[in-house]
């Protein structure tokens, strides 16, 4: 039995305590601000400056220098390494590879009677045939040794079907031959002349076969033909070339001018005739 002045209700739940209230700037600015609606609006792109025009300038002469500088580097090492290379004649032509030219002494041949000058040290071998002289560099390059052969023809042509009939000669002697010019350098002594140049393989001093690159002056003083002929092995052309110019470019006639040494209309070729 239940005591006087008790109650069986269930004791009343603890009231939880109240959330705090945003603070009321916080408050105003979410009431304040707009629901936002569609997509959001494109970002301002800002415009950039362009850059100097002396800045532009000095980028490209800096690209265009450091060109430059590349390339010449480059070309002192090939010159270093291939100091024959046809990329050095063919960046600065073909008188960057030349030499600068001493002549030797005056040689005339009695003979002929003719005046030419060799190169410098070069050794002159004269076999007394009246035909042939053997101009020999005292160098050898890649197993052959350079040589100029200054060499005299009686014909009763002229200098156009004379040269037709000796470029079918040298083609006939070497089937390897391949005509690289044929030019009218001008007169030299007053005489009518031809500059022919032509590459051929030919067996070098100890019989291996290498290619071979010539030049060939074809003077006329009717009847009778000059040729002085420089012969070198093929990639040192460029470092000779201007020796066999001088030496062909100093020939000269003496007076009297020599007969023909031949019976009236009779004519008779080199004997020992050589390209």
């Amino acid at each position: 039995m239940a005591e006087e002045g008790t109650s069986n209700a269930p004791p009343p739940s603890p009231t939880p305590p109240a959330s705090p209230t945003p603070a009321p700037r916080i408050q105003e600015a979410a009431q304040a601000r707009p629901a936002r609606q569609g997509p959001r609006p494109p970002l301002k792109h800002f415009k950039t400056r362009p850059p100097p025009k002396h800045l532009k300038l000095v980028l490209i002469l800096s690209i265009v220098l450091g060109t430059f500088f590349l390339a010449g580097f480059a070309l002192l090492i090939l010159s270093l390494v291939s100091p024959d290379s046809h990329a050095v004649a063919w960046l600065f032509g073909p008188e960057a590879k030349e030499e600068v030219v001493e002549m030797g002494p005056l040689f005339t041949d009695q003979k002929n009677n003719v005046t030419l000058r060799p190169p410098l040290n070069w050794t002159i071998n004269d076999p007394h045939d009246g035909w042939n002289l053997f101009i020999k560099s005292p160098v050898i390059e890649k197993g052959f040794s350079p040589l100029i052969l200054f060499s005299v023809e009686v014909s009763p042509q002229r200098l156009d079907s004379y040269l037709k009939e000796h470029k079918q000669r040298i083609e006939n002697d070497n089937k390897t031959v391949k005509w690289l010019s044929d030019e009218d350098p001008g007169p030299i002594n007053g005489c009518p002349t031809r500059r022919l140049e032509f590459e051929c393989q030919v067996p070098d001093d100890s019989g291996q076969i290498v290619k071979v690159h010539t030049l060939q002056y074809v003077i006329e003083d009717w009847p009778r033909f000059y040729r002085i002929t420089g012969d070198v092995v093929a990639d040192k052309f460029q470092r000779h070339l201007s020796r066999f110019e001088a030496c062909a470019k100093s020939f000269t006639r003496l007076l009297p001018k020599p007969e023909a040494s031949l019976p009236r209309g009779a004519f008779q070729k080199n004997p020992g005739s050589q390209p």
